[in-house]
């Protein structure tokens, strides 16, 4: 019922850009941004109701390797709490599982629901959103991409950072609409605007990822590799880019850059064999405690090293457990997710893991067991 009969009022509540302040001192608030930072962070509307979703169906998180993996990392806390970096490494082991819990829980509903329905379901729903952000940002902010939501009251909590994706996304279901004649001349549009918004949005990774995506489905379609190996082979191409940069103490002119690639580098450099057993044993870690590597996999890695693959072989399992017709999108997805993730966390950003999840689960290929359960 979740998924048909209110299946539009589902999708606009995980894609409305609807942020909760967790700084409850001046009352509930949905306006911090980069240039009106309170006192702490501000978490997605959705993730109140979907964590209470998951605490319902609790049940439906008892499977084999969602039990290995919690108990890998409840060993790895430990270990970090020895090290003195329990703090930073419980929030990342959260972000990290809580895509998993929401995808698990959620397979529930999907499996029993027509995709192409719910497909259309969530498009539309998006298509509706950016629509009412494009024109509501024209007509009272006077500019194509603002932080703000039809209001100053709701703002795009790290705009310039995560939402961009959004449009990444759109224009790669757009793609498919297109291919399949769906909505063909409204996702073309929606392609065409999209673009223009992304690159009026100050967030150069994304546009420039935007400007390879119809460049990743042709060459996962031109190779012809299998989904799952593919998607193995891009995961360990981001992890030997993050290391070749890591090696060397660059100093590019980027400011941006030039902070991210200076953690990795002191990080790296006093790497040594038992650091791949014990990350967060390394001074560098233990002083950054209070801070992020703003790589997601080094992040991740620092905290709970060689644990990240067991993670990374869930993940990729998930995207790679799709409908034949959705394998290049979902290919595409999570490439862009990976490129990315060199600079930022983006897999387990709270907003953009609740958005992919949903689409990833819609992609899904079930099983007859999982339609009867």
């Amino acid at each position: 019922m979740l998924l048909t009969k209110y299946k539009y009022v589902y999708f606009f509540l995980i894609l409305v850009p609807l942020f909760l302040s967790l700084d409850f001192s001046s009352g509930i608030r949905f306006d911090a941004h980069a240039f009106n930072q309170l006192k702490n962070i501000s978490i997605p509307f959705s993730l109140t109701f979907l964590s209470i979703l998951v605490l319902v169906n609790f049940n439906k998180l008892f499977n084999t390797d969602y039990l290995i993996l919690s108990i890998l990392i409840l060993i790895y806390l430990y270990i970090n709490y020895l090290f003195g970096t329990f703090n930073r490494a419980l929030i990342t082991s959260i972000l990290m599982m809580m895509p998993l819990s929401i995808y698990y829980v959620l397979s529930k509903y999907y499996s029993k629901v027509d995709y192409k329905s719910v497909y259309k379901g969530f498009y539309l729903t998006a298509l509706f959103i950016i629509l009412v952000k494009f024109f509501t940002d024209i007509i009272l902010f006077k500019t194509l991409s603002s932080i703000y939501f039809i209001t100053t009251k709701i703002a795009v909590y790290n705009y310039y950072d995560y939402y961009p994706f959004i449009y990444i996304l759109i224009i790669i279901l757009s793609f498919y609409n297109v291919e399949n004649k769906i909505y063909k001349t409204l996702s073309i549009i929606m392609i065409l605007l999209s673009y223009l918004i992304i690159f009026n949005m100050e967030s150069r990774m994304f546009a420039v990822l935007s400007l390879g995506i119809i460049i990743f489905i042709y060459i996962y379609r031109i190779l012809k590799i299998q989904l799952r190996l593919f998607l193995y082979i891009v995961f360990y191409l981001t992890i030997t880019l993050t290391i070749l940069i890591s090696l060397f103490d660059l100093t590019p002119s980027d400011p941006s850059l030039k902070v991210r690639f200076k953690h990795w580098y002191e990080y790296i450099k006093n790497f040594s064999f038992i650091n791949i057993i014990f990350p967060s044993q390394i001074a560098y870690r233990q002083e950054m405690n209070y801070g992020t590597f703003h790589n997601e996999i080094l992040e991740q890695f620092s905290y709970f090293g060689l644990l990240i693959y067991y993670y990374y072989y869930i993940i990729i399992k998930i995207f790679s457990n799709v409908k034949k017709e959705f394998e290049a999108y979902s290919f595409t997805i999570l490439v862009v997710l990976f490129i990315a993730s060199l600079l930022q966390s983006n897999l387990t950003n709270p907003f953009l893991s609740i958005v992919w999840v949903n689409v990833v689960l819609i992609f899904k290929e079930y099983n007859q067991r999982e339609q009867f359960i």
